[in-house]
This record gives structure tokens, C-alpha cells and sequence, in this order.
């Protein structure tokens, strides 16, 4: 006669629920967004302006081509900017607050009316400006454009205390939401918990247009105003409060 074994632990084991199973249901809480903004007088500047050369037109012709254009508009685009760090240097433009970027060349096509597609080269080379005198910058907007930059973006107006700026504004929005997720407890009769989770985020800078030359030059014959006027910090966050019955 055999024995029947029955291995009861291993038994129960199947029957038990799987771990988390029960978590499925999220837990009572209050979830709120809250904003906060702090103004702040801008204490620098920044500008950037693009120096351009393009080769000529040509047919493309694999068994004739030369680099001899492509080189030339290149070094042209170099020397440009060599006098132009020189000229910002003399304006007063401290050398580490100027940044010259990396030569960019992008490949342009046109089609003539026989059908026949001819391209170019464009050499670019940006120039970064931080300045940090306010009120200088109408000279060296001049100097830029004297300079001849083929492309200048409009004035940046900033503060060197941003990030100290952007905690101050976190910790507003984060007040903010905990007053807000306390009016929504005690309307409906519970007790605030701790704070589960807050996402949040501080815009940076706007970016800065581009302007071609003529756009440049018609400001400058315009005399444009250029005061800064105060600069805006924002904050935003969501959060989410645990909460519990009342007793």
C-alpha cells in the first residue's frame, strides 16, 4: 500500500497572494500644481552674431572639382572673425566673455531654368558675446555691426544669479502647492500626509532671434531703446500629498 504525501507549506505557498497584487489600488492623496515667479534687475547681456561666406554657384562635376573656392570662402570667413574678436576686445569685452563657435559648412542647391542643379557652400561662424557692463552695449552693438556680422540676434537680457533665483523660486512653488493641498484637505475633512512626489521646472532664457544684416542695420538707423527693464524667474511644480482620515 503507498503512502500518500501531502506537502502542506508548499500548499499554502501557492495560495498566498503574489507580492504587490494588493498595490494595485493607489493610496488616497491630493495632487496640486503651484506656481511661483521672482523678478530680478538683469546684470548681463548676451549676444550672438554669425559671420557667413558662400562659395560661387557651380555645376557639379565630379572629374573637375576643385577646393580652391571652398577654401578661399573659408579663410575669408576666419580672417572676419579674427578682426571681429579684435574689435570687441577694444570695446571692452572681457576675452572670456566672448566665445568664438566652431566653423559650420552646410551644402545649398539651386535649380536653373534649363533644369541644370548647381550648388554651394556656406561657411558659417558663430560668435557668443557675454557682457557684462549694461551700459556698453550699444557700443558693441555698433562694433558688431560695423564688423559687418551677416546675422545678430537680439539682446538677451539675464542675471548671473539665475540658478540661486530658480531655487528661490522652487521653494515658493513648493509652498505654494502645500498651501493649496491643505485647503483642499480641510475642505474635505482629512489630514494632509508628507509629500509623495513633485516634478518641476524652471524655463530657462528665451532663445534669442535672429536678425539679418538689413534687419541689424534698419534697428541701428531706428535708434531702438535698449533698456532691459526687469527680468522674470518662474517656477512650476505638480505634486502629490498623501492623506489620511481624520480620527
Amino acid at each position: 500500500m503507498k503512502n500518500t504525501i501531502i506537502y502542506m507549506p508548499l500548499l499554502a505557498l501557492l495560495l498566498l497572494p503574489l507580492p504587490g497584487h494588493a498595490a494595485d489600488t493607489p493610496s488616497p492623496a491630493i495632487t496640486v500644481s503651484a506656481e511661483a515667479n521672482i523678478e530680478a534687475a538683469p546684470d548681463q547681456v548676451k549676444l550672438d552674431a554669425w559671420l557667413v561666406n558662400h562659395t560661387p554657384y557651380t555645376t557639379m562635376d565630379t572629374g573637375n572639382m576643385s577646393s580652391a573656392p571652398f577654401d578661399a570662402a573659408r579663410d575669408k570667413v576666419m580672417a572676419r572673425a579674427t578682426a571681429l574678436l579684435d574689435a570687441l576686445k577694444k570695446a571692452g569685452i572681457a576675452s572670456n566673455d566672448i566665445r568664438a563657435g566652431a566653423v559650420s559648412v552646410n551644402r545649398q542647391t539651386r535649380t536653373e531654368k534649363d533644369d541644370t542643379v548647381q550648388t554651394r557652400w556656406e561657411i558659417t561662424r558663430p560668435i557668443s558675446i557675454t557682457l557684462r557692463q549694461l551700459d556698453h552695449l550699444p557700443q558693441v552693438v555698433n562694433a558688431l555691426l560695423d564688423q559687418q556680422v551677416d546675422r545678430l540676434s537680439e539682446p538677451a537680457f539675464d542675471t548671473s544669479q539665475r540658478a540661486a533665483l530658480e531655487d528661490k523660486a522652487l521653494a515658493s512653488a513648493i509652498t505654494r502647492a502645500r498651501q493649496k493641498a491643505e485647503a483642499i484637505a480641510q475642505a474635505s475633512s482629512v489630514h494632509l500626509g508628507p509629500l509623495e512626489q513633485a516634478d518641476a521646472s524652471t524655463p530657462g532664457a528665451p532663445p534669442m532671434p535672429r536678425y539679418s544684416m538689413m534687419q541689424a542695420r534698419s534697428a541701428k538707423e531706428s535708434a531702438p531703446a535698449l533698456e532691459p527693464g526687469m527680468i522674470s524667474i518662474e517656477a512650476s511644480v505638480n505634486t502629490r500629498w498623501s492623506i489620511r482620515s481624520a480620527p
